[in-house]
């Protein structure tokens, strides 16, 4: 059985509170199904804590820097993805420890599914900046990370901008080299709390080719607050190849 999506919360506003409320676990998540928890925080010299018994792989983690830390849909922020197989030694989200309180935060959850049989490999993460404000969204250069994929892989983009102005108008991301199927939206919201937030996700299969560069993602808005920057964050779901579940137990979380 081929990787495929599970379930997903919405994205949501965590507050302006230390630690940041807990997300409920996708409804249907099976003992089994990667949990991938997405977190967003303002302003970025609020840093964040990885939950305890997740991953924390390299390059899961992007944040503004250099910009003003004042007025609504402004300033620095930060992003995250965590990861851990769901068993049955665990149901309950985690109440996300930062460095102090907040100006506002956002979370959201997504649950993927394999075979009984496959083993999932470790994750793998890119990240890209942008720190250039105008009022149309972020367009950061690509990914100075290359990812490697192959047949059965999954490719996820999240995007987290400083700001709730403006309605999205086009998200996209690519990697050079390679072809993937449809972009499927999974988490988009905003939140008004503090000096405002915005969140979206996209994942696809992959099709064919091979990387020659880092992943290259932008997400456009109408025109919208003047001070927009963000971040985006990749990630690379996979399997294991030709190893049975009973040689290796895999990714316990």
């Amino acid at each position: 059985m081929a990787i495929s999506w599970r379930a997903n919360t919405a994205l949501a506003s965590g507050g302006a509170t230390d630690p940041l409320s807990a997300p409920a676990l996708p409804t249907g998540t099976a003992n089994g199904d990667m949990v991938v928890l997405f977190v967003i925080v303002k302003y970025a010299s609020t840093t964040i804590n990885t939950p305890t018994d997740w991953q924390d792989v390299a390059n899961n983690e992007a944040a503004n820097s250099g910009l003003t830390d004042s007025g609504n849909d402004a300033g620095n922020i930060r992003a995250a993805i965590y990861f851990r197989e769901k068993t049955a030694a665990w149901s309950a989200m985690p109440a996300v420890d930062l460095s102090g309180t907040p100006n506002c935060t956002m979370r959201g959850v997504i649950s993927y599914q394999k075979g009984a049989s496959d083993v999932w490999a470790t994750p793998v993460c890119a990240n890209a900046v942008d720190n250039t404000i105008g009022a149309t969204g972020i367009d950061p250069a690509a990914s100075g990370t290359t990812i490697s994929f192959s047949a059965g892989d999954w490719f996820g983009t999240f995007a987290a901008i400083n700001g709730d102005a403006g309605t999205p108008s086009g998200f996209t991301s690519t990697v050079a080299g390679v072809t993937f199927g449809s972009n499927i939206a999974r988490l988009d919201a905003t939140t008004s709390s503090g000096t405002d937030l915005r969140g979206r996700s996209i994942d696809a299969t992959y099709t064919s080719g091979t990387a020659s560069a880092g992943p290259d993602g932008a997400l456009t808005l109408t025109t919208g607050g003047a001070n927009g920057a963000g971040v985006m964050v990749f990630y690379k779901l996979g399997l294991v190849a030709g190893v049975p579940r009973s040689i290796c137990p895999g990714f316990i979380g």
